[in-house]
């Protein structure tokens, strides 16, 4: 398809879409349509729409020096997907054969519900295909969330290259209450928010722009080291921020209960009036010191 036949492609898009696919190489442009024309074919379900966009994805992940260093973005950027979805979307189709993944869909768990493409995505850290088929039946018979099923996965140390803990640097100091952790771990992230504008464009923006044949391949450990270990740091904090969001419910709720236990206490115990509490205070004085012995009467 050539630039002036952008305008003909035959599924709904929008101006900006449009120019996001002039700005396409041909090869590019070809498999961004093929992967949105997937997304409104009536007869296919979540599923399968995933599975089949991650395959052609595959193939331009497959073939950097045909489709170029940023088509995975351009492709992303055309559907209004995040490219880091559409990379587990890829991932997800190397993981399984489409027969498996047919055959499972077709089964329903204990609740009658089916495999969500979320589930899939969860189940794609695992690599081997005995504990893949281990896992999805235990999905089928406890009828968990993906959510769940990811966080078990893990636990088991069944995700694969994807679970490994970020190695070097000194051992942390321990925190010596909950709070003083939950603090130091915001101080972290700001840290690392605060450095990622310098990322993009100290890293990030320079390695984009490099022609293929002047990228650093010879220092690609460094850089396959660093990916691994955002793919480990993504998995932790993911599991971090789902526990985290149960404790603040579990904060909030017991604020409000013990708001109302304080009120209820306090609207129970007995009301005596402050001026009647007063008078009977200076009463007792006054009685008091009428029984005090006079010096008349000792003698």
């Amino acid at each position: 398809m050539a630039k002036n036949e952008v305008a003909k492609v035959t599924v709904p898009v929008s101006q900006n879409q449009k120019r996001i696919l002039e700005s396409m190489s041909e090869p590019t442009r070809e498999k961004a349509v093929q992967i949105r024309e997937l997304s409104i074919q009536s007869d296919l379900g979540q599923v399968r729409l995933a599975f089949k966009q991650g395959s052609v994805l595959n193939e331009v992940r497959d073939n950097e020096a045909e489709y170029g260093s940023k088509a995975v973005e351009q492709i992303a950027e055309f559907l209004e997907i995040a490219p880091d979805r559409l990379y587990r979307f890829g991932n997800f189709a190397r993981s399984f054969e489409q027969e498996f993944v047919l055959k499972w869909q077709a089964k329903a768990n204990s609740k009658g519900h089916m495999l969500t493409v979320e589930h899939w995505l969860q189940l794609s850290q695992v690599t081997d295909p005995d504990k893949q088929e281990k896992w999805l039946t235990h999905w089928q018979k406890e009828s968990i969330s993906a959510l769940e099923l990811g966080a078990v996965i893990r636990s088991a140390g069944d995700s694969g290259s994807r679970r490994r803990s970020v190695k070097g640097g000194r051992k942390p100091s321990e925190p010596k209450t909950p709070m003083a952790g939950v603090q130091k771990g915001d101080s972290l992230l700001h840290t690392l928010m605060n450095y990622m504008p310098t990322f993009e464009k100290c890293t990030l923006k320079p390695l984009d722009s490099l022609p293929y044949e002047e990228l650093p391949v010879d220092k690609i450990d460094v850089a396959e080291k660093l990916l691994s270990n955002m793919e480990a740091a993504e998995e932790l904090i993911h599991e971090a921020h789902s526990r985290l969001v149960k404790s603040v419910e579990r904060m909030r709720t017991a604020k409000t209960t013990l708001a109302a236990k304080a009120k209820e206490d306090k609207a129970k115990s007995p009301k005596v009036p402050v001026a009647k509490a007063k008078k009977k205070k200076k009463k007792d004085k006054k009685e008091k010191t009428s029984k005090r012995p006079t010096a008349s009467t000792v003698a």
